[in-house]
């Protein structure tokens, strides 16, 4: 990968933890909202330590259910389709922590 391709990646790393944590605030899930907040962050100081956090804390991150019973804004009707889209954050910050990792 050249230089390029990396900060291509990188900037789609961070805009990916912006959503990422927006997604969860919309849900009243501000401790994983803040958490992919201050990667960002680092992120956009070029801290490529925390591409290895990323990637070591994918467990924790799946482990994260959107659910009424678990006090986040949604209703029942709405589980399935908000965990489908949590799950591509997941995988897309996964795929990109990877290739930066290697980098």
């Amino acid at each position: 990968m050249t230089r390029s391709e990396a900060e291509v990646k990188r900037l789609e790393l961070r805009s990916v933890l912006m959503d990422a944590s927006a997604y969860l605030l919309q849900f009243g899930e501000t401790t994983w909202a803040g958490i992919l907040n201050d990667w960002r962050r680092l992120i956009e100081e070029r801290d490529f330590g925390t591409v290895r956090t990323i990637q070591s804390s994918g467990r924790a991150l799946t482990d994260i259910y959107l659910h009424p019973v678990n006090g986040h804004r949604l209703t029942e009707a709405q589980v399935d389709a908000a965990n489908k889209t949590l799950r591509t954050f997941w995988s897309r910050m996964g795929e990109l922590s990877k290739a930066l990792y290697r980098y």
